[in-house]
This record gives C-alpha cells, structure tokens and sequence, in this order.
C-alpha cells in the first residue's frame, strides 16, 4: 500500500490513511459482488479461506460468476466513471486509504502496481475497479447492480 500512497501524493491526490479495516472492506465488498453465491461456492473458487489456493475476492470474475470488463474494456470504464469518494484497499492487507476528490483517478496511474491484488469502489459499493497480481487476469471492472441478465 506504500507505493500506491507514495503515486498518489506524487499526483497529488488527497487520501486518508487506515491501518485497521482491512477485513470490513474486503467483507463488504464479497456483499456487494458475490452475495449471489453461497459461502461454499465463494470457498470452492478461492474467494474464502480454502486449503488448495489463495483466497483472492476477484475470482469471482475470473471463474466467470458476476458480470465483468476485462482488460481495456475495465480501463475505459473505470476511467469514463463520474468519481467522488473512493475506497482503496489491498487483498492481505488491514491497511485502506480514502480518497475525497478522486476525479483524477484514472487506470494508467495503477499500471505500475502489476503484482499487486488491489480492490477501488466507490464509497457506497456501486461499482469496483480491480487488479490483479496475474497479467492475464484483469483489471477487472463490475458493478453491484449487474446479473448475467443485464448483459
């Protein structure tokens, strides 16, 4: 989270530091974007604790289980968003950062953090921005409202 801080006062973005709500973001968000899915189909795809692999929150869009934009598509999305406040927040880590004014906000100022799980949403959880630590996967782009029949 270091980095990310450190891009943002070099760009001159305000943010508010917490070192302590790791846990309550990342649950908040499984609400808002798999509340769909049982906790045992969160588990079996890597989203909760399981003994075989990583508990990643955007495997929710890799294993194709909540409509999403990849790629360019997420990029473009991401940055077309009217932003206000956002959230930031690490997959392992209790560290999140607040951004007020996060008009300026925009996927190229995240391209530097390739092998990074980090998780964007506005402050009320209407849509998210993620990236992910695999090349091949993401950013991904969702939002809350969205079913496999809003495609």
């Amino acid at each position: 989270m270091e980095e990310i801080r450190q891009m943002l006062e070099k760009q001159n973005i305000k943010y508010t530091y917490y070192d302590k709500w790791g846990v309550y973001f990342r649950s908040k968000w499984r609400e808002h974007f798999a509340s769909h899915l049982t906790l045992e189909e969160q588990e079996r795809i890597g989203m909760l604790p399981h003994r075989y692999f990583g508990t990643f929150l955007w495997h929710v869009f890799s294993w194709e289980k909540k409509r999403y934009y990849v790629h360019e598509t997420a990029n473009e999305a991401f940055n077309k968003l009217s932003k206000k406040r956002c959230i930031i927040f690490h997959q392992f880590s209790e560290e999140m950062l607040i951004v007020n004014d996060a008009r300026s906000l925009r996927a190229e100022l995240f391209k530097q953090f390739p092998y990074d799980d980090v998780y964007i949403v506005d402050d009320a959880f209407t849509w998210t921005y993620n990236i992910t630590h695999h090349s091949n996967c993401g950013p991904y782009y969702s939002e809350a409202s969205w079913t496999e029949e809003t495609k």
